[in-house]
C-alpha cells in the first residue's frame, strides 16, 4: 500500500518520465520491437515481486540493491533506443545516397539524349539545306513544273503523326499520341481509358514526362514478347484523386528494390524509375508493381494538389 501511494503521488513526474521512454511507432513494425517495448513493464513487474515480502521498511542496502537493477535496465533501454535512432538515420542516409546515384544516372542519360537530339537536328539541317539547293537549282533553270512536283513529293515524305485529344492539355496529348502511334507501328495493341479535368493541378510537364518514361518502358518490355502484345493505359481523375495504371506483358521476372519498384543494372534503363520516384516524392503519392500470368501491372496514386 505504501508503494501504491508513492506511485499515485508521483504520477505527474512519472508520466513525463515514461512518456520519454516510449519507443517510436516504427519499432512496432518488427517483431523484435515488441520485445524491446515490453522491457519497461518487465522491469516494473520484477521490482514489484522483490518488494512483496511482508516487510514494511527495508534497510538502505536492500533498497539500493533493489532499485539499482531497474535504473540500470532503464539506462540500457535508453541506449537501445538511441542505437535504433542512429540505425534509422544511417539507413535513411543510405537511401538518400542511392536516390542521388539514380538521379545522377538519369541526368547522364538525359545528357546523352540531348546530344543525340542535337546530332539528329544537325543531320536534318544539312538535309534541309541540300533540299533547298536542289529547289533553287530547279528555279534557276525555270523548271517550275518539276519544282512543283518535287515540293509535293517532299510534303508527302514529311511524317504527320496525329495528335489525339485525350485531355485539355496539349503536352499530355502529345506524349500519349507519340507512344500510341509508336506502339501501332511496332504491332502492339494500345488500349486506353483517360479522364482528366480542365483545371488539373498536377503540373502537366511532370505528368507528361512520367507518362513518356513509363510508356517507353512498357513498349520496350512488350516488343520482346511473342505474338501480339497489348498495352493497357488508364489515367483517371475523381475529385482530388488521380490514378495511373499501366498493364503490359513481361515474361521475365522483375527485380524489385526496397521501395517495391523495378530497377535495372543495365546502363540506360533506370531513368523511368528515377522519374517515377521523383514524381511520387513531389506529389506524396505511392506506386505498386505486381506481376502475374506474364503481365506486369503498375498502379500509381496521388492527390491532385499543387505541390509545396
Amino acid at each position: 500500500m505504501t508503494n501504491l501511494l508513492f506511485i499515485i503521488a508521483l504520477l505527474p513526474w512519472e508520466r513525463r518520465l515514461f512518456s520519454r521512454l516510449l519507443p517510436s511507432k516504427e519499432i512496432f513494425r518488427k517483431q523484435i520491437g515488441i520485445y524491446i517495448a515490453s522491457l519497461p513493464i518487465s522491469i516494473f513487474i520484477a521490482n514489484i515481486i522483490m518488494t512483496i515480502d511482508g516487510v514494511l521498511w527495508h534497510s538502505w542496502e536492500e533498497r539500493l540493491s533493489r532499485y539499482y537493477i531497474p535504473v540500470a535496465m532503464i539506462c540500457c533501454y535508453q541506449y537501445v533506443q538511441a542505437t535504433a535512432r542512429r540505425y534509422n538515420e544511417n539507413k535513411l542516409l543510405i537511401l538518400n545516397n542511392k536516390h542521388l546515384v539514380d538521379e545522377k544516372i538519369a541526368l547522364e542519360e538525359h545528357r546523352k539524349l540531348l546530344q543525340n537530339n542535337r546530332t539528329k537536328i544537325l543531320e536534318f539541317r544539312q538535309s534541309l539545306l541540300s533540299d533547298y539547293d536542289q529547289l533553287l537549282e530547279l528555279i534557276k533553270n525555270s523548271d517550275m513544273a518539276t519544282a512543283k512536283d518535287w515540293v509535293k513529293q517532299k510534303e508527302l515524305d514529311i511524317p504527320s503523326p496525329t495528335v489525339m485529344a485525350y485531355s485539355a492539355s496539349p503536352i499530355i496529348n502529345t506524349a500519349i499520341s507519340i507512344y500510341h502511334s509508336r506502339s501501332q507501328r511496332l504491332g502492339i495493341k494500345f488500349s486506353h481509358k483517360i479522364n482528366l479535368p480542365k483545371n488539373l493541378k498536377t503540373d502537366e510537364n511532370d505528368l507528361s514526362i512520367l507518362i513518356s518514361n513509363l510508356l517507353e518502358n512498357a513498349i520496350q518490355a512488350s516488343i520482346k514478347e511473342p505474338g501480339t502484345p497489348e498495352i493497357s493505359f488508364t489515367l483517371q481523375h475523381m475529385e482530388k484523386q488521380c490514378v495511373l495504371a499501366i498493364t503490359n506483358p513481361c515474361s521475365s521476372s522483375l527485380d524489385l528494390d526496397n521501395d517495391g519498384l523495378p530497377h535495372s543494372t543495365r546502363q540506360g534503363h533506370g531513368i523511368g524509375m528515377v522519374s517515377l520516384k521523383m514524381f511520387l516524392d513531389k506529389y506524396k503519392g505511392y506506386a505498386t508493381y505486381t506481376q502475374s500470368d506474364g503481365l506486369v501491372k503498375l498502379f500509381i496514386y496521388w492527390k491532385d494538389e499543387i505541390p509545396c
